[in-house]
């Protein structure tokens, strides 16, 4: 049962964070779809948060709710097997979030190139596998790809960093 309030806990959490998002953009003018003001992409965010806490909350009670409200065989076999698929969410959830930290840190500094070549690396590597030749030319490939995009086609100017001369 434990499992089940952390899920409830969770449902709740990101339809409070959809609500106060949905609020704050109300709060600023949203506009209409065809002209859309500054608080308009935020109330669309937050009311899919809502949505999707809501879903997680309807898809939980459902699926707990069999005969006289207990949780079947199969599906605490299925709740077991998933623990270390949770672990290993866990393991990664960390090192990811904390790259992302990182790369929204150290994007001026280090400028876009090497900021996001070091972050597709860290994303791309498989530790498990330790394929360091696979993760440098996907994470080398994303770059540039990325980098064509919005700095030849669209004509953004990303951050510099590091490497000033371009």
């Amino acid at each position: 049962m434990r499992s089940g309030n952390v899920h409830k806990r969770e449902a709740v959490f990101w339809v409070l964070l959809g609500v106060c998002i949905s609020f704050l953009g109300w709060r600023v003018k949203v506009g209409n779809f065809h002209a859309p003001g500054p608080g308009f992409f935020a109330l669309v965010a937050g009311l899919a948060l809502i949505i999707i806490g809501l879903l997680m909350l309807l898809s939980k009670s459902k699926a707990q709710a069999g005969p006289m409200g207990s949780i079947n065989a199969e599906a605490d076999a299925g709740a077991r097997r998933a623990q270390p698929a949770a672990r290993l969410l866990k393991r990664r959830l960390v090192p990811t979030l904390g790259l992302l930290v990182a790369y929204a840190l150290f994007l001026n500094i280090a400028g876009y190139i090497l900021c996001t070549f070091v972050v597709m690396w860290g994303l791309f590597y498989d530790w498990g596998k330790n394929r360091l030749v696979n993760s440098c030319i996907a994470s080398l490939a994303t770059t540039g790809v990325t980098y064509l995009i919005f700095e030849t086609w669209l004509r953004t100017q990303l951050p510099r960093g590091v490497f000033p001369w371009w």
